[in-house]
């Protein structure tokens, strides 16, 4: 078989990722692999030989000291200050090689250096070859090979169904009222929900309903009212409800989250709307306690992404399936070899390429309307 990707980018000397228009593999070489949803180009199956193509650029360590204080404004400043999960104040520009918003995921070069990206852009259109300029203040932390900027998603997930349990998210937040929504489900049996937090100058305590707050028009004033919004659902599954599609069964407002505020005992999710009055701008920590599952969602975008025009895109290293890389750091690369293995696994197709270099492994995801299955040649007894 043969097929073409577009454009391929490389984490560490072992991993490689294939993005493009419609598909995405991850590739690694040796045994094992990792699924990344990432746009890509069409597939064409004719042969016995698979290669990837793309579009891309090694990268190359810079030898420049990592920036500990001020503005970051390298990639390799970026990568430092991850490893030590620092807030920091952000102002770099780069060429996007690949952007998926479902997964809240670009990559991005400046110069030689490429960094795998985890952040929120909102509405902003992002696509492969455009110039993008990211500014803000955010925790920047390390996920794997990607790096996170600011919250994606809920800043703590407890979701599932379980016993009571904590788990714990940091964000940074600026002094002030800052959106708060917090989602809670049981299933059955034992029901509980609570909230601490700590951050500058105070120690963990949970979160006072003083510092709760909704808002309403009236009049055509705004008024800041205490306490929070809460609406009460019917959840029948095992995880939290698609909220914009569940059963509404009551709703009010309530001086804190409590659930005590629940029609039902059981098959009932709550959610809590408003603001959390922050006292200090700073990193804060939030733990979530829960029986069922739950999720907290605190602040809003501290980051901007501004698009700048476009660029073309640089072209690839050439390397071989299960071939190392030897550089530092990320890799936008084309790679060859031949399918030696190949199965559908739901909506995704895992391959294994070989070369005389070795072996990697492939998975490659279902992209937009059309499914992968339909590019394998179809099977012919006989």
């Amino acid at each position: 078989m043969r097929f073409r990707f577009d454009r391929v980018a490389a984490a560490g000397p072992d991993r490689v990722a294939v993005l493009g228009k419609l598909v995405q593999a991850a590739l690694r070489a040796g045994c094992g692999s990792e699924v990344i949803s990432m746009p890509g180009q069409m597939l064409r199956w004719c042969g016995a030989k698979a290669q990837v193509m793309a579009a891309g650029l090694w990268g190359v360590l810079l030898l420049i000291a990592p920036a500990t204080a001020g503005v970051l404004d390298r990639l390799e400043h970026l990568r430092a200050a991850a490893e030590s999960n620092e807030v920091a104040q952000v102002d770099l520009i780069g060429l996007v090689l690949w952007a998926g918003a479902a997964e809240s995921r670009m990559v991005v070069i400046q110069d030689r250096e490429i960094a795998l990206l985890e952040l929120d852009w909102g509405d902003v259109r992002v696509e492969p070859g455009a110039k993008v300029r990211l500014r803000g203040r955010v925790l920047v932390e390390r996920r794997g090979d990607w790096l996170r900027l600011g919250p994606v998603g809920p800043v703590v997930d407890n979701d599932g169904v379980h016993a009571l349990k904590a788990k714990s998210g940091s964000v940074y937040l600026e002094a002030g009222r800052q959106p708060l929504r917090l989602e809670w489900f049981n299933a059955t049996d034992a029901a509980a929900l609570d909230v601490k937090w700590s951050g500058p100058g105070q120690a963990a305590a949970g979160v006072p309903g003083a510092a709760l707050f909704w808002r309403v028009v009236r009049e055509g004033v705004e008024v800041w009212e205490p306490g929070l919004e809460f609406s009460a659902y019917v959840a029948e599954a095992e995880q939290l409800p698609d909220f914009t599609s569940a059963v509404v069964l009551a709703g009010g407002h309530c001086g804190r989250w409590e659930v005590g505020l629940r029609p039902r005992a059981e098959r009932v999710a709550l959610v809590f709307r408003g603001f959390l009055e922050v006292p200090r701008s700073g990193l804060w920590t939030f733990t979530l306690w829960s029986d069922d599952g739950s999720r907290l969602f605190v602040g809003e975008r501290t980051l901007v992404v501004e698009p700048l025009g476009r660029d073309v895109l640089p072209e690839p290293v050439r390397l071989l399936a299960g071939q190392p890389w030897e550089g530092k750091g990320a890799v936008w690369a084309c790679v060859d070899g031949t399918v030696t293995w190949a199965a559908a696994a739901g909506e995704c197709v895992k391959l294994e390429l070989s070369s005389s270099a070795g072996r990697m492994q492939a998975t490659v995801a279902r992209w937009g309307k059309e499914s992968l299955e339909s590019c394998l040649n179809p099977y012919r007894p006989g």
